[in-house]
């Protein structure tokens, strides 16, 4: 299984999300889209082997607010073993702002403290983020379509 997760503030990430999990069934693979401000906290993470995460940058490099709790329950944590986790970040800002994509910088920071590994470059997008969200989502169909789990 192969999962999709995504923090939004306007619904870009949640798109996208859907359209990338489209993209991966058509590769032959089981997915699960989830929305990381469903008041989950980091234990969400625990056992995920595949995690593709599309993400917002609120304010100056904060999580969307619903999904502030996850990322602070995730940050307070001791290292939680994910060394069985392959994941990429697709981060989505506005270069306006000083800390841009910084949730998306966070994040990644944060999963390979965790033990997690990152198998396609991250991407961090300006407001019109098309080309970029093509280039990173051919990265993930390129590593899904040689993924056997």
């Amino acid at each position: 299984m192969i999962h999709v997760l995504f923090g939004t503030h306007s619904g870009n990430s949640e798109d996208l999300a859907t359209e990338l999990s489209e993209r991966i069934e058509q590769a032959g693979h089981e997915v699960e889209v989830i929305d990381l401000g469903d008041d989950h906290d980091a234990s969400l993470l625990e056992g995920i082997e595949v995690a593709f995460f599309i993400v917002s940058t609120w304010g100056e490099g904060d999580p969307p607010q619903d999904v502030q709790d996850f990322f602070e329950d995730v940050k307070a944590r001791e290292p939680m073993g994910l060394e069985n986790m392959s994941f990429g970040v697709l981060a989505l800002g506005d270069k306006s702002y000083e800390n841009f994509c910084g949730f998306g910088k966070n994040l990644e920071k944060e999963l390979q403290r965790h033990g997690a590994e990152s198998v396609v470059e991250r991407i961090d997008c300006d407001v019109f983020f098309d080309d970029d969200y093509e280039e990173w989502a051919g990265q993930v169909i390129e590593w899904v379509s040689d993924y056997d789990g």
